[in-house]
């Protein structure tokens, strides 16, 4: 098997560096599932709905 020179081999991981970063970006952009309904445009990022707030309750005891 040949060896490869460090030019060829840095170019070769650059670029599979590249694809990966690429993949991971897509993967990151498409919706999210689950939280909110996915529906909201950061991607299923929790929404501030005020529930929680609403929610919280105290008891005199």
């Amino acid at each position: 098997m040949e060896k490869l020179s460090q030019k060829t081999y840095s170019a070769i991981l650059s670029d599979v560096l590249d694809h990966i970063t690429d993949e991971a970006v897509h993967e990151m952009m498409k919706p999210g599932e689950g939280v909110a309904g996915g529906k909201n445009p950061s991607g299923g990022a929790p929404v501030d709905t005020g529930n929680l707030r609403g929610s919280i309750v105290s008891y005199k005891g």
